[in-house]
């Protein structure tokens, strides 16, 4: 497959597609249209987003668009040739993510506890390092419904806005918040169900949508609805893989 290589000497904004010498690939069959990743990436990179599946008008913003920053570190996110380690994105964004989490006052805890159901990053281009990367994390809710929290994410080159990446979350917190009619940032993972003012058609409800976006099809006995929500994530987290 074509690797990359620099289009100028000591720089990584320019990175141009480079395969080995004397590599070939027309022996090899064509990747059939319904595995290419080019329409995806395509879309996103048009819109800036992931979210380009045809339920935008579903969904509500959760709060304004949170923007913090990241300077690239050469430990931490560059690899044995100088570029921006493509697993690097996920801790980039990870953070982007906690830091909006803090500022919605949600504890460290809450984070290291959330469910994510799940992760889809594209990326589109490489930095230097020292290189300052602003991150917009833009939060949705379903529109009049209960559904997943789903945070969209943006990393831009801060010095000339090009797009180097962007990256959709699916979380599994909203449906407690959204059933139980709870402010956002209301629930703690220490409490019950019914600690949080769930009655048993809340509970019921609640596990059959976790169940339902996990792809679950067993079942939960009542018993088990007793304990701490961070107990019942840790289960229902265990029962996925």
């Amino acid at each position: 497959m074509p690797g990359r290589r620099r289009s100028r000497e000591g720089g990584n904004t320019g990175l141009v597609s480079a395969s080995p010498v004397g590599f070939t690939h027309d022996q090899l069959p064509l990747l059939p249209r319904e595995f290419s990743p080019r329409a995806i990436t395509s879309s996103a990179r048009r819109a800036g987003s992931l979210l380009v599946d045809g339920r935008q008008d579903t969904r509500t913003a959760a709060s304004p668009p949170y923007t913090t920053d990241h300077r690239i570190d050469p430990v931490r996110d560059l690899n044995g040739v100088g570029l921006v380690y493509f697993a690097a994105y996920f801790s980039i964004i990870d953070a982007a993510v906690l830091a909006y989490w803090r500022h919605l006052g949600r504890s460290d805890e809450e984070f290291l506890r959330r469910l994510v159901i799940d992760q889809k990053l594209c990326y589109f281009g490489n930095a230097d390092t020292g290189t300052t990367v602003t991150l917009t994390v833009r939060a949705y809710v379903p529109s009049g419904g209960v559904g997943d929290e789903v945070l969209d994410i943006s990393a831009h080159d801060r010095a000339d806005g090009r797009l180097l990446a962007v990256c959709a979350i699916r979380l599994l917190r909203e449906a407690v918040e959204e059933i139980l009619h709870l402010p956002p940032g209301e629930v703690s993972l220490d409490e019950t169900l019914q600690e949080l003012g769930a009655d048993s058609v809340d509970e019921v409800e609640i596990i059959a949508q976790a169940f339902d976006l996990l792809g679950l099809t067993d079942s939960l006995p009542a018993h088990e609805r007793s304990r701490p929500l961070h107990l019942l994530v840790d289960d229902l987290s265990g029962r996925s893989r």
